[in-house]
This record gives structure tokens, sequence and C-alpha cells, in this order.
């Protein structure tokens, strides 16, 4: 049966009369904004409410949250609001393989591709993950709540690696939206607590056995420890902070300096510029306001040829000094790019970060990278030809140091291994 106008007016009066009861009044007697009987107030504008509806409102208005949320809601919005609390609740997840089994299920099977193929890790590398995350109380041991930390860490990759969103995890692993957000957020936060231990300074006493087993390499590069590259990383912004993020490809995104050994191990990370900060820019400000960031780099000849597909076909022959050096600089260079473009499809826009949290991804991604590397040094992903790389690639190579007497310094070193090189490819 229906309730009359009339019939809600006196539960209204009565409910008044009880209302210090309830908290609606404060000890002061001055009624508060969110109180009961403005949202009785508001119940009675609505004609032929069920009388269940009505009693299950009042009921729902004992919170403090709820009474602010209705008051805010315009009419049309209440009234879907009142009339959901009749309606039957229809489960949502209900298939057969839920998301442990089907981590279970992968786990068990013989063919190690599959697993690979869906976790992006093999499989003694994800138990050497969830082993550090679970050793250290980053990630609770076993079955302590209805996600297990085998499926947190799996449903985590399958999102950073598989250009999955987190409406695919909710599908694949049947859990709530806010579920697979809160447990994908609290395998980051793990990430971040173990990379002071991962991303560590590179070695300057030795030289990489990259550059001492390549003539083309020793002893014109003995001194040096790595490569460096910018990367944009795809973000999520509010519209007024928009046109600071927009790349020069129209994109939103945050502009990443990045710098790892021959290893391709991540040795420094600085994130958070904008997508529309120039490489340049970024790069003075490491330098001048890091402390830790290493000596700066050597950067190749402008003017002269540079990318490796320049040298392919038919002139591959070196010209000048400055054309050998920059080959040569060239391939050294060339494992930055998998580092940061391939290690996982987030780098390409497979999930963004946010504004907010510019570290949240890109430093924690760059730490699992290297735990990668650690515990699955052949890696296939980490294994790919230097031929693929595309040749318009957006780098730091010709930009400068911002000091003039490291600017000098630069060069005279780089004229210096440039003319040593030259003298070896061509000797008189």
């Amino acid at each position: 049966m229906d309730l009359a106008i009339g019939d809600s007016s006196e539960m209204a009066l009565s409910t008044h009369n009880s209302a210090e009861s309830w908290g609606k009044i404060d000890r002061t007697g001055q009624k508060a904004t969110e109180s009961i009987e403005r949202c009785v107030d508001e119940l009675t504008k609505f004609k032929d409410l069920p009388d269940c509806v009505f009693t299950t409102a009042l009921e729902r208005f004992h919170s403090h949250s709820t009474r602010t949320i209705f008051l805010r809601l315009d009419d049309e919005n209440k009234l879907r609001w009142l009339y959901s609390f009749g309606k039957e609740k229809v489960p949502r997840n209900t298939s057969a393989l839920q998301g442990e089994g089907w981590v279970a299920e992968i786990m068990a099977t013989p063919h190690t591709g599959r697993f690979y193929d869906n976790i992006r890790m093999t499989k003694p590398c994800f138990y050497a993950l969830i082993d550090a995350l679970t050793s250290r109380g980053l990630l609770p041991h076993g079955q302590t709540s209805r996600v297990s930390s085998i499926e947190e860490v799996a449903l985590f990759m399958q999102t950073v690696g598989m250009h999955k969103r987190q409406r695919d995890s909710m599908e694949r692993f049947q859990h709530s939206l806010e579920t697979i957000n809160r447990r994908f957020h609290r395998v980051l936060s793990a990430l971040c607590a173990i990379a002071p231990k991962l991303i560590t300074r590179p070695n300057f006493t030795d030289t990489h056995s990259r550059v001492v087993s390549n003539i083309d390499f020793y002893p014109y590069f003995k001194d040096c420890v790595g490569a460096m590259d910018g990367t944009l990383v795809p973000a999520w912004v509010p519209q007024i902070d928009q046109n600071r993020y927009r790349s020069r490809k129209g994109r939103l995104a945050q502009n990443v300096l990045a710098i790892c050994d021959f290893d391709m191990n991540f040795t420094y990370v600085y994130v958070g510029w904008e997508g529309s900060a120039a490489d340049a820019r970024v790069l003075n400000h490491v330098v001048s306001q890091d402390p830790k960031f290493p000596f700066p780099p050597i950067v190749p000849y402008r003017g002269t040829r540079y990318h490796l597909a320049e040298y392919r076909g038919n002139d591959r022959r070196y010209h000048t000094p400055q054309d050998l050096f920059n080959h040569a600089h060239s391939r050294l260079r060339n494992v930055i790019f998998w580092s940061t473009k391939e290690a996982f499809p987030y780098c390409n826009g497979g999930c963004r970060a946010t504004s907010s949290a510019p570290s949240g991804f890109s430093y924690r991604l760059c730490t699992l990278h290297n735990f990668i590397r650690k515990f699955s040094h052949d890696d296939i992903i980490f294994n790919e030809p230097e031929d693929d790389i595309p040749p318009d690639m957006d780098a730091f190579y010709h930009r400068g140091h911002p000091t003039v007497t490291e600017i000098e310094a630069q060069r005279t070193l780089r004229d210096n291994i440039a003319m040593q090189m030259w003298a070896s490819y061509n000797p008189m």
C-alpha cells in the first residue's frame, strides 16, 4: 500500500520527536544542516512512495554521510536512489572459474609459455617476487583475506604487462572494481618499498664486459657506465592542467628521465615533469638540483647521422671521425630504449599514471623491471634485436650541459675519443 502525503507528515512528526535520540540535533539544541528533518521534508515531496521504501530511507538516514549525499542529489537522482532499495541485488561475479582458480590453473600447467604469456614473467621470477614482498611484510603471507598475495601479484602483472584495464581484471579475477583497484595499489606500494634495494648507483670502478669485449667500444668508452633517455609516459590529468602535460605530439604525458647500465638495469629515474617540458629543461634541472645525478653524459655530434637505421644500406662507410663516433655512441646507447619502451606495455599507453602521483607507476615499474632482470636475466622481452629501434625517437643526444666549463670538457673528451677511433679505423 502506498503512503499518502498525510501519512508521511505524521511519520515526519514522530521522527522529529525522537530526533535527539538519532543524533540529529547537537548538544546546544541547534539543528544540524544535514538533519533527519530536512531529509524527511525531501521525502514528502515525492508522492506515492511505497511504505517499504520510505521506511528503508529513514533507516539509511542514521548515517551522516548518507544524509549528506542524499541532500546533494537532484530530485531525479533522489528518486533513483530511493527506488533502488526495492530492487533485488543480482550477483555480478558468477563465473565458475574465479581469479584464484585461474591463477592456480596457469601455475599448474606444464606449458611454461601459457604462464609467461599471461603474467609476463617466468614462474621462478613470479615466486621470487611474491617471496620478496611477503617476507618483508609488504604483502600478507598466504590466504589471510579473500584475495591471496599470489592473486594480487598476478592481477597486477596482468594490468601492467598485458595492456589490461582494471575492468578487464574485474572480469578475469571475479572481484569488484574497488577490490581490484585496492589490491593493485597495494602491490604498487610494496614495490616502492623495495625500490632502494633494486635501483642503485652504477659501478664506477670496473668497465662493463659489453664495452671490454667489443673492439669498437674499448678502450674509447672504458669509463662509460650506462645510457640515458627521456620517455613520455601517458598521464590522466584534470582539465585545468592539461595544457602543461600535452606533449609536442598532442598527447597528455609526463616526461621521465631514466639511466640504465649495460645490463638493462635502471640506475637512476627522475619523474614528475610535464609532457610539455623540453628534454633540455628536464636535464638541466636534474643536473643542477639533484646531487645523486651521475656525471653529465657525452653527447654525439649534431648535424651528423646518428640513428642506427641511417647506417644501413649502401652508405655504410664512415666519412668522418664524427660519423664513426656517432655510430658507436648510438650502438652503446641503444640499450636504454628496450629498457624504457619494451619492458612493459604501460610505457606505450597500456595503463596510465595520474598527475597527482607522478612516481606512482613510472618509478615502481622501473623497480619491477630491475627485479625481473635480476631473477630472470634471459627474459625474452629484453633480448630484442637492436635493428628494430625506430629512427624517430625523442632523445637527449643533442642536448648540452648547462655550464660552459663542463660543455667544453665534454667536447674535448668527445673529440679525443673520436680522433682515437678514427686513427684505428683509417690508419695512415
